[in-house]
């Protein structure tokens, strides 16, 4: 992780809030899938990514998550987003993982 910078905004001219607001920048991480790359489409089963996230970036990464996964049809037309949650030990040798649900898929017309 780099180091913090401070964030001030202003709504108006020069004059700038002093709420002392910290952006972290992160190193990319990688995703593997460790799940088949298939569910029915109309019964949400677990999808489960193994997560590669720099040790100096898992506190904040663990620390301030929502995640989300985007799904996307093949043709760009339809487009669903699933909340998900990281899964952590304590343990440095077991990697991270994402778990997330797969979207309930309409695929009439298909």
């Amino acid at each position: 992780m780099w180091d913090a910078m401070n964030v001030e905004v202003s709504v108006h001219s020069d004059k700038f809030v002093h709420s002392n607001i910290k952006i972290y920048y992160l190193r990319a991480f990688g995703l593997t899938l460790l799940t088949p790359p298939e569910a029915p489409a109309n019964s949400p089963q677990d999808l489960v990514f193994g997560l590669d996230i720099d040790p100096e970036d898992v506190d904040n990464v663990l620390g301030h998550n929502k995640p989300k996964v985007k799904f996307t049809s093949p043709d760009g037309s339809k487009v669903m987003y699933e909340s998900c949650v990281i899964v952590t030990t304590k343990d440095p040798s077991v990697p991270h993982k994402l778990k997330c649900p797969s979207p309930k898929w309409d695929v009439q017309g298909s």
